[in-house]
């Protein structure tokens, strides 16, 4: 892989915006996701937070941000092979 390969990696529009908004989302859903499972596992709601809190802190932003930054490198790809039409 050149340098410049890299480089154009990094200068997609959008990269760090689609980066962002997916670490807050994967952070809330995983919150969510983690914090409902563990409350149909009968428990109480105040064990439920913290188990849902510690994973939605810890496994969304880098899940969510991957995905995120994936999504934007992607469309940049496809628009960059996409022929320029009127």
């Amino acid at each position: 892989m050149d340098t410049t390969d890299v480089q154009r990696m990094f200068d997609v529009d959008g990269m760090g915006r689609s980066f962002l908004i997916g670490s807050v989302v994967g952070g809330l859903l995983t919150f969510l996701v983690t914090g409902g499972i563990t409350l149909l596992a009968t428990q109480e709601l105040g064990p439920a937070l913290v188990v849902g809190g510690f994973a939605g802190f810890w496994g969304g932003p880098g899940f969510g941000g991957m995905l995120g930054a994936v999504t934007a490198a992607t469309r940049a790809e496809d628009a960059a092979r996409m022929p320029d039409t009127p």
